[in-house]
């Protein structure tokens, strides 16, 4: 569940208004958990507890020199600590000219009007969750004192913060726009809406994997292996990818055992998966079945099959997965470096089907 901690610019908040009050039931509603804090600084030295700061502000708050230099410091020690970009937005009833010169000046991520229709402030609220969501925290393995960060990395981790707002803005926008138009829309409509949708979320996919790259070239990224259900995790990807499958009428069908649990990185894992979809969404046979499998015949490793028809994805001359971003792109790439990461591997095999033909099979094994 993702954690939001709410806190008052100023040192004497009045209550919240109508429509702060709105927005966060419709948070609640929406299944995300909301803490409060009782001042922006005491909310400073707790947020790492949550995904999302948000900071609120009337038109006589005070104290912003004081949470500029907080916020700062929480930049700091994120880059010092190794730890994962905290957006921070600042929700204000101010005009939102000013409103966006005072986020600016505290270093906030963005600002949220009072004035927006609560709909739409949930939508934004939830896109910057599904972006701290979406980014893997920097390598732990290696103690703060002696990481040295390269010059091409912390570029890099720069851009994709740049692409954060943008992106947000992206996923709140549609995701209003589908609610105000529901199912009554125009079908084409609807369809380019999701054909932007599905661009946003690859997009983001795309940003996180960066952010990754070089600490796993680098073996400095480690696994955060936690014990879970496979079967929730698999169907929510494979339904994440049903629009796109709609356009080549491919049929995604998970085979996970009821009830099996395994140890993945609940971050790393799904990202390695939505690489090999990718390819398979464009270049599997038309028409075919994708099929995501779980294997229990390897006691202490997770073993994964995606297959479907077609020859959809490359292989070396050891039948593996080859690497390398010139020579496969980023996404094969990085689901190469996770399975290493994971001290695993993903082969590609040639099978011929009796019911689909000649079809390609990645075994994914961490």
């Amino acid at each position: 569940m993702p954690r939001l901690l709410i806190a008052p610019l100023g040192g004497n908040p009045p209550p919240p208004c109508a429509a702060q009050l709105a927005l966060e039931q419709r948070l609640i509603e929406e299944g995300v958990h909301i803490d409060h804090a009782a001042s922006a600084q005491q909310a400073l030295e707790g947020a790492w507890a949550h995904d999302l700061l948000i900071l609120t502000q009337d038109k006589t708050s005070d104290g912003a020199p004081l949470v500029a230099e907080g916020v700062l410091a929480l930049r700091r020690r994120a880059a010092q600590q190794g730890r994962r970009h905290l957006p921070v937005l600042m929700l204000s009833a101010a005009p939102e000219h000013d409103a966006a010169h005072q986020a600016r000046h505290l270093g906030a991520d963005d600002v949220l009007s009072l004035s927006l229709p609560p709909q739409l402030a949930c939508s934004r609220v939830r896109a910057y969750l599904a972006l701290a969501a979406s980014s893997s925290p920097p390598p732990a393995s290696t103690p703060p004192q002696t990481r040295s960060v390269p010059w091409h990395q912390d570029l890099t981790r720069r851009l994709v913060h740049d692409l954060r707002n943008p992106l947000a803005g992206l996923t709140s926008n549609l995701s209003y726009i589908e609610d105000r138009l529901g199912q009554s829309a125009d079908p084409e409509v609807l369809e380019a809406l999701a054909d932007c949708r599905a661009a946003v979320a690859r997009l983001r996919r795309a940003a996180a994997m960066l952010v990754d790259l070089g600490p796993l070239e680098q073996g400095t990224l480690r696994p955060r292996l936690q014990q879970a259900l496979l079967a929730p995790l698999l169907q929510d990807l494979l339904d994440q990818r049903l629009h796109e499958a709609s356009l080549r009428q491919l049929r995604l069908v998970a085979d996970v055992p009821p009830g099996h649990v395994a140890a993945f990185d609940p971050e790393l894992l799904p990202r390695l998966l939505h690489a090999l979809l990718d390819h398979a969404l464009r270049y599997a046979q038309t028409g075919s079945q994708v099929l995501l499998r779980v294997l229990t015949d390897t006691p202490g490793r997770l073993t994964l099959r995606l297959e479907a028809a077609g020859a959809w994805l490359p292989r070396d001359h050891g039948g593996h997965l080859p690497s390398g971003v010139v020579e496969v792109g980023l996404a094969l790439h990085y689901a190469h470096l996770v399975a290493q990461a994971h001290g695993g591997s993903i082969q590609v095999l040639q099978e011929a089907s009796p019911d689909r033909g000649q079809q390609t099979v990645a075994v994914v094994i961490v």
